[in-house]
């Protein structure tokens, strides 16, 4: 139970009390009469309700039984045994040599084949021809051997064109399609984007969003005039007990705060009725109408928050026709 800070034992007891209900699974419509009748003492009963019901609400997990669990690592590390197997097995044959590849394939296919391999006759040394025999076959003019000539010295041919320059042959073109140019293909490389950190960039703008939309002070806002009607004493504060703020809050509100009072003391406002203007950053978020009813007047108003709403408020106490008597600024749920 973490308790909230404050030093009233009242909402102490209304924090426990809630938190007590929220544990229970106790309905909210049984709340104690003397919690509903009082709404800061609803707020503290609220939040330790709120704090119960996060407790008591299970953890997500991967809803697996320690059994399956169990079952699982098993077939997992039995499959990484296989493979590491297999790869073994890869590994070793790869470094067989190929004589012995030839024997073990032989042995698969029979023992003919093994005496086929054994018996494989070596092959015939070649031969000189006789100087004679050479040039009368010359001088007959073999068809075939004028082709086995022209193929030879084609192939040299080529062999030295490729020893002078070698050029890369480009890829073949698709049929109908002009072959590119090299400005072409160097245009095509240039226009390939450079990869970016798209992780580092979604932060920055998201950065960028938070700045912007944090609440600032705004650069022109309505003077506050020298009026009949004078604020003797304005306060924020949590509770408003016997006519007269509880517990005084300075400028900045922590975010625990989810009901928040102005109070102020009028004078000379006797028949008159005031306006509680509350503003969150420039937009106006409440307007509350009191009326006065003498010259020496107690009234507040109050206004729920949410932690949605951090940042930079004021309150403009105004007349009847908008004029700006008082003006109070503070700062909800950020710390500067």
């Amino acid at each position: 139970m973490r308790l909230p800070h404050t030093d009233s034992a009242e909402a102490i007891w209304a924090f426990k009390k809630g938190y007590r209900f929220g544990k229970q699974g106790k309905p909210l419509n049984e709340m104690p009469v003397t919690v509903r009748a009082q709404p800061w003492l609803r707020d503290y009963f609220m939040q330790g309700y709120e704090q119960a019901q996060a407790e008591l609400t299970p953890p997500r997990g991967d809803g697996l039984t320690p059994r399956k669990r169990i079952i699982w690592l098993f077939f997992a590390a039995l499959a990484g045994v296989g493979t590491a197997w297999l790869m073994i097995q890869q590994i070793q044959a790869d470094k067989r040599p190929d004589s012995v590849q030839a024997v073990a394939n032989a042995s698969k296919e029979g023992p003919m084949a093994q005496n086929a391999i054994k018996t494989a006759p070596e092959p015939a040394k070649p031969t000189e021809e006789p100087a004679a025999e050479k040039s009368s076959s010359e001088k007959v003019g073999d068809p075939s051997s004028l082709s086995l000539q022209s193929d030879n010295a084609g192939i040299q041919a080529r062999s030295a064109s490729t020893n002078e320059s070698p050029v890369v042959q480009p890829e073949k073109q698709a049929e109908g399609q002009p072959p590119q140019t090299a400005a072409a293909l160097s245009s095509s490389e240039t226009e390939m984007p450079a990869p970016q950190d798209t992780g580092l960039l979604d932060e920055e703008a998201r950065a960028k969003q938070r700045i912007a939309a944090r609440p600032t002070r705004p650069e022109t806002l309505p003077p506050v005039v020298d009026h009949a009607i004078r604020i003797a004493r304005s306060s924020l504060a949590r509770t408003i007990q016997n006519r007269e703020p509880g517990e005084l809050l300075g400028e900045s509100i922590p975010r625990s705060v989810r009901q928040l009072y102005f109070f102020t003391e009028v004078a000379n406002g006797a028949g008159h009725s005031l306006h509680h203007r509350w503003y969150y950053g420039d937009t106006l978020m409440a307007d509350i109408t009191l009326p006065i009813g003498s010259d020496r007047y107690r009234t507040w108003s109050s206004k729920r928050m949410s932690p949605a709403w951090q940042g930079r408020w004021h309150i403009d106490v105004t007349d009847e026709k908008g004029q700006v008597i008082a003006r109070k600024f503070f700062i909800y749920g950020q710390t500067h």
